[in-house]
């Protein structure tokens, strides 16, 4: 009788060990499927986050787009009033451009009291 105890409390004891085994397993595979759900929540929330940083750098884009597209008339405005001035200093004679140094020269002496 005794065999047959210790057979049974052996195998009482066997049914334990693999019932916790099995329970082992089944938490373990729980924090697996836990950190599985993280890594994705994880990814996600940087693929969000990429999302966003691609849609301001697009919004940036276009804000600049527009900001030249305003600035465009007055840039061309500003060129030929520049092209227009080119032209005009070109026809000015070099001795007129001299008289113009002296009197400057002799305004800036007023002004400063020299004179």
């Amino acid at each position: 009788m005794a065999a047959s105890e210790a057979a049974a409390a052996a195998s009482e004891a066997a049914a334990v060990a693999a019932s916790e085994a099995v329970a082992a397993a089944s938490v373990a595979a729980a924090a697996a499927s836990v950190a599985v759900a993280a890594a994705s929540v994880a990814a996600s929330e940087a693929v969000a986050a990429a999302s966003v940083a691609a849609a301001a750098a697009s919004s940036a884009f276009s804000c600049e787009q527009a900001a030249r597209a305003r600035a465009a008339p007055a840039a061309r405005m500003i060129l030929r009033m520049k092209v227009f001035l080119e032209q005009r200093v070109d026809h000015v004679r070099e001795p007129e451009l001299l008289r113009a140094a002296e009197r400057k020269a002799n305004l800036i002496g007023r002004l400063r009291g020299h004179n």
